[in-house]
């Protein structure tokens, strides 16, 4: 353990042969450890996360903006406003409400919404929610109402198909609908009357697919 084994976060979780439960993320590198952890969560190592996301990690030109991401930079970036996002609550959980704070704000600024849109294959839901149990009502509304409206607009799409093709579609049914499900109990943390009114929007859309 002196000098210690790391794996990419990207890497899918059914090549880390059976040892995904000794892993602790540092960042976007999990190190591989002699102890066991919840397999169900990501473990972090707060502080060298924290200290690797806040200062040695660089982003590029990402606060450029019109900057052209292809595939594998989307993919990396996606990854890190994940990242952002579970050590910010991960912190929230240990009590350290400023530094979880002080990491959401280098989110926005280093992996912006106008460079990397807001979705939930980037993680935008978690950090709309990270934001919200800080009691940052502002900031956590850009990220749900943006997640939001693209996770809508694919199930309207999806519902406008014809019947024989919407089967083709239901996992990416699925996954939008447990996206607005998270959405929805972020939404109830601040704002009990707006959160009503996105349910029934919801329940709405639900009901004309069936």
């Amino acid at each position: 353990w002196r000098r210690p084994l790391y794996v990419c976060s990207s890497v899918p979780s059914a090549e880390y042969l059976n040892l995904g439960e000794y892993l602790v993320a540092e960042g976007i590198a999990e190190r591989f450890t002699p102890f066991r952890h919840d397999p169900n969560q990501v473990v972090f190592d707060t502080s060298r996360a924290y200290d690797n996301l806040m200062r040695r990690y660089r982003y590029g030109q990402m606060q450029r903006p019109g900057i052209y991401l292809d595939a594998p930079s989307v993919s990396m970036y996606s990854r890190m406003r994940l990242t952002f996002a579970q050590l910010a609550m991960a912190l929230i959980a240990k009590g350290e409400r400023q530094k979880a704070l002080a990491l959401l704000e280098r989110c926005d600024r280093d992996v912006p919404a106008y460079s990397l849109p807001l979705s939930f294959e980037n993680g935008a839901h978690y950090v709309a929610r990270a934001y919200a149990m800080l009691g940052k009502s502002e900031q956590a509304w850009r990220y749900v109402d943006a997640v939001w409206r693209v996770s809508m607009q694919y199930l309207v799409w999806i519902q406008s198909l014809p019947d024989r093709l919407r089967p083709g579609y239901e996992r990416e049914w699925q996954q939008h609908g447990a996206v607005l499900y998270h959405l929805l109990q972020t939404a109830q943390l601040l704002s009990e009357e707006r959160a009503a009114r996105m349910e029934r929007q919801l329940i709405g859309l639900v009901q004309q697919n069936k």
